[in-house]
């Protein structure tokens, strides 16, 4: 954010700089909304719509990999269990 209100101060500068510079011409400042101009950019929807899709794939990912830990844990518990009893036996 900062950095763009620094980016649009330096611009307005250079601006009023040069109207000064020619001198002919009155002073004037125009504003721009840089973050306006950012976000209807046809590039940036393309670029923003493109980073949703590799953000859903990789949480489709990651789902699938904790349901596959939830498994291996569920299955270590069913062996010590398996093994706890295998001992106790072997013991009687």
């Amino acid at each position: 954010m900062l950095k763009k209100n620094l980016m649009a101060l330096t611009l307005g500068l250079v601006l009023a700089g040069s109207a000064l510079w020619v001198g002919a011409t009155p002073l004037r400042i125009g504003f721009v909304d840089i973050s306006q101009a950012f976000d209807e950019y046809h590039e940036t929807k393309r670029a923003t719509s493109i980073l949703n899709a590799e953000i859903e794939e990789r949480k489709t990912k990651v789902d699938i990999l904790q349901e596959e830990i939830a498994k291996l844990k569920e299955d270590k518990e069913i062996l010590e269990d398996e093994e706890e009893r295998t001992k106790k036996q072997a013991l009687i």
